[in-house]
């Protein structure tokens, strides 16, 4: 099996296992796929209201004072704790998190966010 089929498999076998098909599913906005590279040592400020600084080798920190970890295993794919976010970064350069979450009140989650300064 050549790489990139090993790559496409696993990702529809992350959609199957995690029940999330929908956030697996494209790019929506012409975006590019993130990597690891677009948040290693940045803070991000959230569309939400929070700021997150991402440290090299998978830490994490918001400004509520939570530390996670996070990690980018696949082009376009953000681990941050326990959820999965289909992640990319549009051309004037925002980070857009979403989540497509397939429930009875059809929720889903968008977020925008830019690179800023952690005292901003």
């Amino acid at each position: 099996m050549k790489k990139h089929q090993r790559r496409l498999l696993w990702l529809v076998l992350s959609c199957m296992t995690f029940g999330s098909l929908w956030a697996c599913v494209g790019f929506g906005q012409e975006g590019r796929p993130i990597t690891a590279r677009d948040l290693s040592g940045m803070t991000i400020c959230y569309s939400d209201g929070h700021k997150v600084y991402y440290y090299p080798g998978g830490r994490m920190v918001s400004d509520m004072g939570a530390h996670f970890v996070w990690s980018v295993p696949e082009p376009g794919i953000l681990h941050l704790r326990r959820t999965i976010f289909t992640a990319e970064v549009l051309p004037d350069r925002q980070i857009h998190l979403y989540q497509r979450i397939a429930t009875l009140t059809g929720n889903q989650l968008d977020i925008y966010g830019r690179h800023c300064h952690w005292n901003q």
